[in-house]
């Protein structure tokens, strides 16, 4: 049986499904926690607050702002956020590392590679210093 509003507005149902399965995603953690482009650096900072379990309410209280702001800050997406708020809205969610990538440049031959050693060694020095 198809759902009436799928019959009404195939479109807008798809596009809802997509969003609740990005959701439930996210919830599970099923996102790179570490690496993100600068393009999408606002709505990774969703991301992790959702995964995290992080109220709007609680984040505000943390960065000791309003929960509305939280709100308008997240309806778009962080746009033109700076580095120190980005580096205050990680630290209230307790991350300790997140590298940004450039957004729509190419990345120079070799960066993958080198992006990927980056973290193997990072893991490698946790794992001696632990």
């Amino acid at each position: 049986m198809i759902p009436k509003c799928k019959k009404r507005s195939p479109w807008l149902y798809d596009q809802m499904k997509a969003e609740v399965e990005e959701y439930e995603r996210v919830i599970r953690g099923e996102f790179d926690k570490e690496t993100v482009s600068m393009n999408e650096l606002g709505s990774h900072l969703i991301k992790l607050r959702l995964w995290k379990g992080i109220t709007q309410s609680e984040l505000a209280k943390r960065l000791g702002v309003s929960q509305p702001q939280v709100s308008k800050d997240e309806r778009f997406d962080y746009q033109s956020i700076s580095v120190e708020k980005a580096n205050r809205i990680l630290k209230a969610l307790g991350v300790e590392r997140l590298t940004i990538i450039p957004g729509n440049e190419e990345m120079p031959p070799g960066y993958e590679e080198f992006l990927q050693a980056s973290k193997e060694m990072a893991a490698t020095k946790e794992k001696q210093a632990g």
